[in-house]
């Protein structure tokens, strides 16, 4: 009878060994998801994060090259991140080098910030920040920002939104880029 475990253990230990290798060694090793973790944060490499909005059908989606979530701040910290979010046939499409979702509650954007809003494009300087706070729907952006559409374009040092009352305020340094018909 020693001897059928012997052979049980040794087919066990070889399984293990095979799955391990064949973990590292596979062709795709750096699209694979990492986990990490660390008392009260979990580090996620290629993180990607969903979430339907309402029972219409909205939703977002967020991607980041690496992110760090707290348990504690209840918080994501991502590295190169890319947002889309779908609300009534519209898209609203970003990314930035780095973000902070802060669940439920807040969304913040630093450096290199573009998007596109169906037809709408809009960029910030290499140090931009976009606040968008979930709770009001309303957004800052700081630090220099510009907005284009069909050719045309408003560049301000910030821009204020409130989606609730479909208001965009262009604050300090306004410059309007438009053609006459």
């Amino acid at each position: 009878m020693e001897k059928y475990y012997k052979y049980i253990y040794i087919t066990i230990f070889l399984i293990i060994l095979i799955s391990v290798l064949t973990y590292f060694t596979g062709k795709n090793k750096e699209e694979r998801t990492h986990i990490n973790i660390k008392k009260n944060n979990l580090i996620i490499d290629n993180f990607e994060l969903s979430k339907n909005v309402n029972e219409s059908g909205d939703y977002y989606i967020i991607k980041a090259k690496k992110a760090t979530f707290s348990a504690n701040k209840k918080s994501v910290n991502m590295i190169n991140c890319n947002i889309k979010y779908m609300t009534k046939g519209n898209i609203l499409t970003f990314g930035a080098n780095e973000c902070t979702y802060v669940l439920d509650k807040k969304l913040t954007l630093k450096n290199n910030i573009k998007g596109k809003y169906n037809n709408y494009k809009f960029e910030t300087s290499p140090d931009g920040l976009l606040e968008y706070d979930m709770n009001t729907e309303k957004a800052k952006i700081l630090n220099g920002a510009k907005m284009e559409y069909q050719g045309q374009s408003i560049k301000a040092d910030s821009i204020y939104i409130d989606k609730k009352n479909e208001i965009i305020d262009f604050k300090s340094n306004v410059e309007a880029i438009y053609e006459i018909s």
